[in-house]
């Protein structure tokens, strides 16, 4: 080794500017290590924050979803035109639904979701009572996940609307969530409207759908609701054979 190398590498006290270089160099490496270290975990701790965030909301819509297909199938089994207090209310439309699907896409936005709305607003007041002491505590309870529930659980039948209507209809931005599968498609939703239409109860998204009815979720249901509290499931008039449709369907039906 030449004399320059044995001063620069191994006898700094005789060529201090040469050392000195050295070690600012070696500074300067280690805070940009430092430095990249930093931005790689704060990119990470975002990265990991956005999808962290996507499966909450994501959870929240197929909850949402799950709601709404529960608020459906009791609809659907249970709540005919005769049934007290309900009937007239949430009986008759889901008669008419069943026997002239299209006939709801001349409902207005208030008219297709009024019921899920209010119970969607009782919701969150309820979620707002349940801390009601000081004002921090009861906004600390409505977190951005009730609010996204109340959101789609309220608009569920607005989505449910959607599936009903043309692509002309629904527009470019519907009929676009309705490709990329972001919301229920009419292809999926057809299999409810398929007699014995006891399938695919959950409006919102074409996700749950074939979970449930693999599982026979509604079928169990029915058969312990029959067994251990008595109630059966209503005939459904618009399915060949489970009775006569009423005399106003047949009405509605010459009226257009």
């Amino acid at each position: 080794m030449n004399l320059p190398e044995i001063c620069l590498f191994r006898n700094r006290q005789f060529c201090p500017p040469a050392a000195a270089t050295i070690d600012a160099i070696n500074r300067s490496f280690k805070s940009i290590n430092v430095l990249i270290w930093q931005v790689v975990r704060k990119r990470c701790g975002v990265m990991n924050d956005f999808i962290s965030l996507t499966l909450q909301a994501a959870g929240v819509v197929l909850a949402a979803d799950f709601a709404a297909g529960l608020v459906h199938w009791i609809e659907d089994a249970y709540i005919r035109e005769d049934t007290p207090w309900l009937g007239r209310w949430i009986g008759r439309p889901n008669i008419v639904h069943h026997h002239l699907p299209r006939r709801m896409t001349r409902n207005t936005w208030w008219e297709s979701n009024k019921e899920l709305l209010m119970a969607m607003g009782a919701l969150v007041i309820a979620a707002g009572w349940l801390g009601c002491l000081t004002w921090h505590v009861w906004l600390g309870c409505l977190t951005w996940h009730v609010w996204l529930f109340a959101l789609v659980g309220g608009n569920a039948n607005e989505v449910h609307k959607w599936s009903h209507r043309t692509r002309r209809e629904n527009g470019r931005f519907i009929t676009l969530l309705q490709d990329w599968r972001i919301l229920q498609t009419p292809q999926h939703h057809t299999m409810h409207h398929t007699n014995p239409k006891e399938v695919h109860y959950c409006p919102v998204t074409n996700a749950l759908n074939p979970v449930l009815d693999a599982l026979r979720f509604w079928e169990v249901l029915e058969w312990l609701l029959e067994h251990v509290v008595g109630l059966k499931r209503q005939p459904d008039s618009s399915v060949p054979g489970q009775g006569i449709p009423p005399e106003w369907i047949a009405e509605m039906r010459r009226a257009g």
